[in-house]
């Protein structure tokens, strides 16, 4: 997926991962860091980038938006 950031923290957390390629490596999923919205592990498809996998809210997160 496409991974566009809507804020300053999104832009940075896409330009740190050096892609704005990403896939879905778990969910969607309930998740305890959302108080239990559903959430999508995210990784960047380029390279070692295990360590910039992050989550996500599956609708309307405030950081992100993907296609």
């Amino acid at each position: 997926m496409k991974l566009v950031g809507k804020t300053r923290k999104g832009k940075n957390k896409i330009h740190e991962a050096g892609t704005d390629e990403w896939q879905i490596a778990r969910g969607p999923e309930p998740c305890i860091c959302f108080n239990g919205a559903m959430g999508i592990m995210i990784e960047p498809m380029t390279g070692d980038q295990a360590n910039k996998s992050r989550w996500i809210l599956a609708d309307n997160d405030p950081d992100f938006e993907w296609a």
